[in-house]
């Protein structure tokens, strides 16, 4: 039978090299990612924890999670992934009809102190919410802590990303989306020798320390001169309770007071400009506490 899987494999790949020769076509291949990725050496390792929550709505004030997802990993310093440990996934209905059992997840957490997620501003609000044991994690993001744009990657969609390491995945499905984040991590850049996760662990522990600087009150006519500066509008910021969404920045600290001096001449053209700044560390990144501390 391990011949005839064989033969077919070599089959299979001949014709792919034959499409891919001509010039005219690229051919995906099905994500299907292995309980080992690498052989284990002498090197000290962590235990991740891969995690993605599908939804109602982005909202995660008033939506509800629907699905959750978790993979246990063994991960080192130097961005190797060497197995896959363990996986989680269970369903919640948002009327309360059945519900994820909170002592489950906390006993799976409960040896992976890092967290990994694509867009790990929107899962981690949600998962504060519905489980508080998660603000006691370190969050890591295989979005926003990876320098996707430097590398030359076009986008950071997690489909995207899958697609330019040569597979396809079940998108929008928490255990395929698990899968498919802990695969791009356990990837090389373009043409190096760079893991991704090297990268992600690297910038992570850059950003601690830097200050996230948050307003709002400026006009749309503002907008553009705000990008200028290296602003971006999220909905996640929030600047006080009843106001949704601003423009956001992050700063190292040296940086800070010069670009609220520069904001403070605004203040006499729009009074109801309103700035605010918040010192990250590595249990309040991606975390809605971050706005009251």
């Amino acid at each position: 039978m391990r011949e005839v899987i064989s033969q077919q494999d070599q089959i299979s790949d001949l014709m792919i090299k034959q499409l891919e020769h001509s010039g005219e076509f690229r051919v995906l291949k099905s994500l299907n990612i292995q309980d080992t990725l690498n052989k284990s050496d002498d090197s000290k390792k962590f235990i991740g924890c891969y995690v993605d929550v599908e939804t109602t709505g982005k909202n995660h004030e008033n939506d509800k999670i629907t699905e959750m997802a978790m993979i246990k990993f063994e991960f080192n310093n130097d961005g190797k992934i060497f197995r896959i440990l363990d996986k989680f996934l269970e369903f919640e209905d948002p009327n309360g009809l059945y519900k994820i059992n909170d002592q489950q997840v906390k006993d799976f957490i409960k040896n992976s102190p890092s967290i990994f997620a694509h867009n790990a501003s929107f899962d981690r609000k949600f998962l504060e919410r519905r489980f508080p044991i998660f603000k006691q994690s370190v969050f890591l993001c295989s979005m926003a802590d990876v320098s996707w744009k430097e590398r030359n990657y076009d986008y950071k969609s997690l489909s995207y990303l899958v697609n330019q390491f040569g597979h396809f995945h079940k998108e929008h499905r928490a255990l395929s989306d698990c899968e498919a984040g802990i695969f791009i991590l356990s990837q090389t850049f373009y043409g190096g020798r760079e893991s991704v996760l090297a990268n992600l662990l690297f910038n992570a522990r850059k950003n601690c320390g830097q200050v996230r600087l948050i307003i709002n009150g400026l006009p749309p006519s503002e907008n553009d001169y705000l990008k200028t500066k290296g602003f971006q509008w999220d909905w996640n910021y929030r600047v006080s309770t009843k106001k949704m969404g601003a423009w956001g920045i992050f700063l190292n600290k040296s940086e800070v007071d010069k670009m609220v001096d520069w904001l403070d001449g605004f203040k006499n053209r729009f009074p109801a400009l309103e700035i605010q700044t918040h010192i990250l560390n590595k249990y309040n990144r991606y975390s809605e506490r971050i706005e009251y501390e």
